[in-house]
C-alpha cells in the first residue's frame, strides 16, 4: 500500500510537470516574463510536434470527416492565425497528441498500479482539449494586439482621407482607398498585415463595399465597424 502511494505522488508530480510543458504554464515568479517567453524560440515539446506529430497527422487527416462549409470557416480562421494546417490536420494533430499519452497506461499496469489507469485517461483528455483551443488562444492573443495597433491604423487612414481631391466621382474614390490601404501594409505589424493584405486584395478583385464588410468581419471589433460604415 504504502509503495503505491509513492507511485502515485510520482506519477501526479510528473504529470503536472508535463502538463506545464505542454500547456506552457509559467511558474510565479515567471508570470511578469509571459511575453519574453512567448517570444522565444521554439520549444523542446513544438519540436517534438514538427517531427512526431506532424508527418503522422497528415495521412490521418483524410480520413476525418468534417462539414465543408465549417471546414473553409475554419481554414480561414486557421490562416489568420498563422498556422500552416488544413482544418482536417489541426484536428488530427489534437487526436494524435491525445492518443501518444496513453502508452503511460501500459507503465502502470506494469508497476502493478493498474488503479491509477484513469489518470491517464484524464491527462489525455487535457492534452486533445489544449490542442484543440491553441487556434482560439492564438486569435486573442491576436485581438489583442490589433486593439493596440487600431487607434493608428484608424488615423493613418482618416488623415489619408482628408486630402482626398475631387471625391465625387466613384472611381476616384475606388483608387484612392487601394492606394491608402497599400501604403498602410508598407508599416503594418505581421499581426495586422494578413487582414489588411485580404482587404486590399478583395478590394481589387470585388467592390470596395463587399471587401470592406468582409473585412469588418473578420476583424469583429466596433472602431473597425465605425470605419467601415463611414467609409
Amino acid at each position: 500500500m504504502f509503495y503505491q502511494f509513492i507511485i502515485f505522488v510520482l506519477l501526479t508530480s510528473a504529470g503536472f510537470l508535463i502538463c506545464r510543458q505542454l500547456l506552457k504554464i509559467p511558474k510565479l515568479s515567471m508570470k511578469k516574463n509571459i511575453k519574453i517567453l512567448q517570444a522565444e524560440k521554439e520549444k523542446s515539446s513544438q519540436r517534438l510536434v514538427n517531427r512526431i506529430i506532424m508527418p503522422l497527422s497528415k495521412p490521418l487527416a483524410r480520413f476525418i470527416p468534417i462539414d465543408p462549409v465549417k471546414e473553409a470557416r475554419m481554414a480561414s480562421t486557421l490562416r489568420r492565425g498563422g498556422l500552416e494546417l488544413t482544418p482536417k490536420e489541426y484536428y488530427a494533430r489534437a487526436i494524435l497528441c491525445a492518443f501518444f499519452t496513453l502508452p503511460l497506461a501500459l507503465l502502470l499496469f506494469a508497476i502493478g498500479a493498474a488503479n491509477l489507469a484513469p489518470v491517464v485517461l484524464i491527462f489525455a483528455v487535457v492534452v486533445y482539449f489544449h490542442f484543440m483551443t491553441d487556434l482560439k488562444d492564438k486569435m486573442k492573443e491576436k485581438k489583442n494586439r490589433i486593439e493596440i495597433e487600431l487607434p493608428g491604423f484608424i488615423r493613418s487612414i482618416l488623415y489619408k482621407l482628408d486630402d482626398i481631391k475631387d471625391d465625387s466621382k466613384r472611381a476616384v474614390v475606388q483608387v484612392d482607398l487601394i492606394q491608402i490601404f497599400e501604403d498602410y501594409l508598407k508599416v503594418a505589424s505581421d499581426v495586422f498585415h494578413y487582414d489588411v493584405s485580404v482587404l486590399v486584395m478583395e478590394m481589387k478583385a470585388k467592390d470596395i463595399e463587399t471587401a470592406l464588410r468582409n473585412f469588418n468581419e473578420r476583424i469583429g471589433m466596433t472602431e473597425v465597424s465605425f470605419l467601415v460604415n463611414a467609409l
